[in-house]
C-alpha cells in the first residue's frame, strides 16, 4: 500500500518487477516511473496515477509482460480496458507496454514527444490509438503486433502518412520505422488497418 507516501520524486527500477500476487496499486506523487518497474507482473491489472500528477516519463520496460494490465487510470478518468497516458509524460520508453495483451484503447496524453522501439508492440487486443499533435518520434516497430482493427488518429502531414501506409499494409498490424514527425503537423487523417 503506498497510500501514505505523499512526497517522492521516483521509485526505483525493479521495485514490483516479477510481483505476480500484485493485482492493482496507486502510485504515489512520481515524476519518473522507473525502468522495469512492474516488468513480469502477470496479475497486474489496474494502475491508478491520479496522484502522480507531475509525471513526465515512463521508463524503459515498465509494464513489459504484464499481461493482465487492462486499465491505467489518470487525473480520475477511469476507462476499463484502457491506458490513459497523462497529459505531462513526454516519453514512453522502448518495450514499455511490450506483450500487455489485453489492453483495448490507448489514450496519450497532449506533451507526448516520443515513444519508443516496440513500446506497444505484442499488444493485441488494441483496437484505437490516438497520437497527440506534440509528438516528434515513434520508434520501430512500437505497435507491432497490434490486433482487430486498429485506427490512428494524428495531426499528421502527408510525408508522416507514408511511414504508417507503407508499413500497415505487411500483416495488417502497424510496424512504425523510427519517425521524426516534427513541422509536420498540418492536417488530420485516420488509418485503418482490419484484420482479414
Amino acid at each position: 500500500d503506498m497510500s501514505s507516501i505523499t512526497s517522492t520524486t521516483s521509485v526505483g527500477s525493479n521495485t514490483f518487477s516479477g510481483c505476480t500476487a500484485l493485482v492493482s496499486i496507486e502510485l504515489p506523487p512520481i515524476s519518473k516511473m522507473s525502468q522495469n518497474m512492474f516488468s513480469g507482473c502477470t496479475s497486474l491489472a489496474t494502475v491508478d496515477l491520479s496522484r502522480a500528477t507531475g509525471l513526465t516519463e515512463i521508463g524503459k520496460f515498465a509494464f513489459s509482460g504484464c499481461t493482465a494490465l487492462k486499465t491505467i487510470i489518470s487525473s480520475g478518468v477511469n476507462q476499463e480496458g484502457a491506458v490513459i497516458i497523462p497529459h505531462g509524460v513526454t516519453s514512453i520508453g522502448q518495450e514499455a507496454f511490450y506483450n500487455c495483451r489485453i489492453l483495448t484503447n490507448i489514450n496519450f496524453g497532449q506533451g507526448l514527444v516520443s515513444i519508443g522501439n516496440n513500446a506497444f508492440a505484442g499488444c493485441t487486443s488494441v483496437a484505437r490509438v490516438v497520437l497527440p499533435a506534440a509528438l516528434e518520434t515513434i520508434g520501430a516497430s512500437a505497435f507491432s503486433g497490434c490486433g482487430g482493427e486498429l485506427a490512428i488518429n494524428a495531426n499528421i502531414a502527408n510525408n508522416i502518412l507514408f511511414c504508417f501506409i507503407g508499413l500497415l499494409m505487411q500483416s495488417n498490424t502497424l510496424l512504425v520505422s523510427t519517425c521524426d514527425t516534427r513541422k509536420l503537423f498540418d492536417k488530420n487523417y485516420e488509418i485503418f488497418a482490419s484484420k482479414s
